[in-house]
């Protein structure tokens, strides 16, 4: 369950705990009447003639109106006293209580939480019934007392709750951070993701072209030197120049590479696709007049100026 959620509800469940520990004095009292009520002999007997006369001894020497002490408890000190013992008594349960619930609440099981939450209300709810029924035969001392006991339970309740409120929020904050917190260290360092791999540029070639006139990535292509042999037997180099760019030439069958500002097919070299007659593609060569030139470096036909690519 989230943090937030379960330090709310254990929150409010320290209260309620607090609540319960300050109405222990009331049970405590609730039980201690119901003892006595049992214990009382039967009226004429024997032990109750004795009380009678007990009591009336009792009464004979009850201290007239006005007396310092009385059977409603003792002055303002008295109370501060039994407000201080209350508070403190309320005070240590509480921390102890609300410690324990929210770590309970922060961790535990949703049904275990239920049932934590079921008990401590029930028995707050009981307490305070019992103290509400009861209030009217306590002293004045033991209702400042009780007093105490509410107030106390109820700061101690939020103390100790915060207190391991903080100690959880920060070992969550730690998880999120990532890393292994070991014992009296730091955070192990947390490997960095892998790296996203570099984009592989598409493949061009053969069977694999744009569209014709496409113009192309010079990385994607080699620009020689390219071996070749013409239709006489002579083997040559073809290197094509470095301020020449590649588009896809127009039958979109191999690349046309050309010296930027050329109209036609001046200043263009033309590397083919292969074909039944050139298996490994072919190369020609055009110079700035538009005319392909054949092995000599000079204006030719057809025949002499394709050029196979060596295998």
């Amino acid at each position: 369950m989230g943090l937030g959620k379960s330090l709310l509800r254990s929150a409010t469940l320290s209260v309620a705990l607090s609540v319960a520990v300050a109405s222990v004095p009331a049970i405590a009292q609730a039980a201690l009447d119901g003892a006595c009520s049992q214990a009382s002999p039967a009226p004429g007997s024997l032990p109750a003639v004795a009380m009678d006369i007990h009591g009336a001894a009792n009464v004979a020497a009850a201290p007239a109106q006005g007396d310092v002490a009385s059977h409603h408890g003792g002055g303002f000190w008295s109370h501060a006293l039994s407000f201080t013992k209350g508070f403190a008594e309320g005070l240590a349960v509480g921390i102890v209580a609300g410690a324990a619930i929210t770590a309970i609440v922060a961790s535990a099981p949703v049904w275990v939480s239920a049932a934590v939450i079921v008990g401590v209300t029930g028995l707050a709810a009981y307490g305070i019934y019992n103290t509400v029924h009861n209030w009217s035969s306590y002293t004045d001392d033991q209702k400042w007392e009780i007093g105490g006991n509410f107030v106390g339970g109820i700061v101690g309740g939020g103390v100790g709750g915060r207190a391991v409120a903080g100690v959880l929020a920060a070992d969550e904050a730690g998880g999120a951070a990532g890393g292994v917190v070991p014992k009296g260290g730091e955070p192990a360092p947390v490997e960095p993701a892998p790296a996203d791999p570099a984009p592989v540029a598409p493949k061009v070639g053969p069977g694999n072209w744009p569209a014709p006139g496409t113009p192309l990535d010079p990385a994607l292509l080699s620009r020689g030197p390219i071996d070749v042999v013409s239709n006489g037997g002579e083997t040559m180099q073809v290197t094509i120049p470095d301020d020449y760019v590649p588009r896809v030439a127009d039958n979109g069958k191999g690349v046309v590479w050309q010296k930027p500002g050329a109209t036609g097919n001046a200043d263009m070299i033309r590397v083919g696709d292969p074909t039944a007659q050139y298996p490994d593609g072919y190369v020609r060569v055009y110079n700035d007049q538009g005319q392909p030139l054949n092995v000599a470096g000079k204006p030719g036909s057809k025949a002499d100026s394709h050029f196979h690519i060596a295998p």
